[in-house]
């Protein structure tokens, strides 16, 4: 897998809102449900993952404030670790429950690796897998991944409408065979948005 090419997303201050609005809000899977409550809090969102005055790290902490602000008043005891199980539909598989010392050790050893594309598409898919929250975990996920893909001008990751349904199947067999090889290289060639130069 070539994670080198990389898909410019110039002018990521001020594109944001629209990255937010457009790309995630408008055609991605997860705000489908709410999608009024939603778009009033788009831009708040936006604030957690980029801020133009100050510099906001790629760690646990930032990962639990977009869990945070994207499940105030939607998802129970949001921020925090889920302390009951969970099931995922579609598969009898079920995730460990989180525990914060092994995801802190985990992400930061995910954050080493170098080629930002391959870093945000790892952390994605095992933030999505981990099930650290009762939910909300895709979304956190990609916003966060998102944060990296934009800090290094590599376009945006945005699973369409029309390979929802593939990359829905593709993302139940990770999780029961927890081995992203092939999802990874789905997502790079089927699902990073952004202009070639």
């Amino acid at each position: 897998m070539d994670f080198r090419k990389n898909k410019l997303y110039k002018g990521a201050e001020k594109n944001l809102d629209f990255f937010l609005e457009d790309r995630v809000f408008n055609s991605s899977f997860f705000y489908k449900r709410c999608k009024k409550f939603c778009k009033i809090k788009l831009k708040n969102r936006g604030k957690i993952c980029y801020n133009k005055n100050e510099e906001i790290p790629n760690n646990f902490n930032t990962l639990r404030e977009i869990h945070k602000k994207i499940g105030m008043n939607l998802i129970i005891n949001c921020g925090n670790l889920r302390t009951t199980p969970v099931s995922i539909g579609g598969t009898d598989w079920k995730p460990n429950f989180p525990i914060e010392s092994q995801i802190k050790e985990e992400l930061d050893e995910f954050l080493e690796i170098q080629n930002p594309t391959e870093r945000a598409i790892t952390i994605m898919l095992w933030a999505m897998r981990r099930q650290m929250f009762l939910d909300g975990n895709k979304r956190t996920a990609m916003l966060f991944a998102n944060k990296i893909m934009i800090e290094n001008g590599c376009g945006i990751i945005q699973i369409s409408v029309k390979k929802q349904a593939e990359f829905f199947e593709k993302l139940l067999v990770f999780y029961e065979k927890n081995d992203m090889t092939e999802l990874k290289q789905w997502i790079y060639e089927n699902a990073i948005e952004g202009m070639e130069f």
